[in-house]
């Protein structure tokens, strides 16, 4: 929600993340925009790509939900034995290293869709090529 919140204030969460002056040359960009008066539209493809940011953290969030279900449920803990703690302790580092899968993965997807859609839409509003785009390193 901080992310999706965050488009309406003067520091989105996408900025610090993904589209900032580390990366982009927001300058150009800006210039480029203005110059084509492309402001709604690029408004529109920032608000987009906030919404598929936003989207990654949700399904996070669901995925490691169940994934703790699975791995906490009574089917696999038996909370009353005397190793309790013990089995406890290892359905969390399982459910560590199946975040990494279940979760990391599908996150790591959605922040690669984001920026391809992100760059595709820059390029679209801009004309600029993504050389062009991104700070040279």
């Amino acid at each position: 929600m901080a992310v999706l919140v965050s488009h309406w204030t003067k520091t989105p969460l996408l900025n610090t993340f993904l589209y900032n002056d580390q990366i982009f040359d927001l300058k150009r960009i800006n210039g480029r925009i203005e110059e084509n008066s492309n402001q709604q539209s690029y408004a529109k493809l920032l608000f987009h790509c906030t919404l598929i940011f936003t989207s990654s953290f949700f399904i996070s969030t669901v995925l490691n939900f169940f994934v703790a279900q699975y791995f906490l449920s009574p089917d696999k803990i038996d909370y009353s034995a005397v190793n309790a703690r013990e089995l406890y302790n290892n359905a969390v580092g399982k459910i560590t290293w199946w975040g990494f899968l279940v979760i990391g993965l599908p996150m790591t997807a959605f922040l690669v869709c984001c920026m391809l859609y992100l760059l595709k839409g820059l390029r679209r509003l801009t004309g600029l090529e993504n050389d062009e785009l991104m700070l040279p390193r």
